[in-house]
């Protein structure tokens, strides 16, 4: 049964009314297209992150909205920044939502709007109408880089990958590490071929494209440890801060047993 977190008298009083049951039901379509989840790259299930372009023939906005999306978190999250997976799945999560946004992809809210100040209707058309889609669209991204910004700022135990996911990351990078290693040493580099669809080749790999993808692998391993030694360093910080608040509740207790 759908909708159990309600509580029965709560979902009852829902399909009491013709309203009700006609929201019950439009949510129900909603959760059928529901987004997935897959399993990353060391084992923590992640919101699946759309490809702006496979919707584009039914989205039409959707690649304006993803490239305005990721600008706006390369802003708020600095390079080489290893982020924890539940920040990165929130992050797909949003995204997905607004590049299918009806809002945005459907001219009809835009088309006739009210002052909410005068009462005034007016209508939308042409490059209004765009550029009422635009002020829609940058509001709508302003609101999610606050949102991640105060996550990240006040809550980097949670928005930074833990030591754990450290070790994860690195662990999986020095094993795709292993395998360039493998491909220059057998002096195969049909790992990097480029093909068309029907699999025929079109660019043979060369040693100095695995040397690329060694040297992009090598990279990410750096900042792995430079975001593993800042894991410990909080967690550190913060067991510092316990032992501080604990040693002064002692204190505090001792006092009042001599009084």
């Amino acid at each position: 049964m759908k909708f159990q977190n309600l509580g029965d008298e709560a979902y009852n009083k829902l399909i009491s009314s013709d309203l009700g049951q006609a929201m019950l039901k439009a949510q129900e379509k909603t959760d059928q297209i529901n987004m997935s989840k897959y399993t990353n790259e060391i084992g923590k299930e992640i919101f699946v992150p759309w490809n702006p372009y496979n919707l584009n023939s039914k989205y039409k906005f959707s690649i304006v909205i993803a490239d305005a999306f990721d600008k706006m978190i390369k802003e708020v999250i600095p390079k080489d920044t290893i982020i924890s997976s539940q920040f990165q799945s929130w992050i797909n999560k949003e995204k997905n939502e607004l590049m299918v946004d009806s809002k945005l992809n459907r001219d009809q809210y835009f088309k006739e709007q009210i002052d909410l100040e005068t009462g005034e209707v007016y209508q939308n058309s042409g490059l209004s109408l765009v550029n009422a889609k635009m002020n829609y669209l940058e509001k709508s991204i302003e609101k999610l880089k606050k949102a991640f910004t105060t996550f990240l700022n006040n809550n980097p135990e949670k928005a930074l990958a833990n030591s754990e996911e450290c070790k994860a990351w690195k662990d999986y990078y020095e094993a795709r590490n292993q395998e360039v290693s493998n491909y220059i040493e057998n002096n195969d580099f049909s790992y990097y071929n480029k093909t068309d669809k029907e699999g025929k080749i079109l660019e043979e790999g060369t040693q100095e494209k695995a040397l690329e993808h060694q040297n992009h692998i090598q990279s990410k391993i750096n900042a792995v440890d430079k975001a593993q030694a800042e894991a410990e360093s909080r967690m550190q910080e913060k067991t510092e801060n316990q032992n501080e608040l604990f040693s002064s509740d002692e204190v505090k207790n001792l006092r009042t047993q001599k009084q």
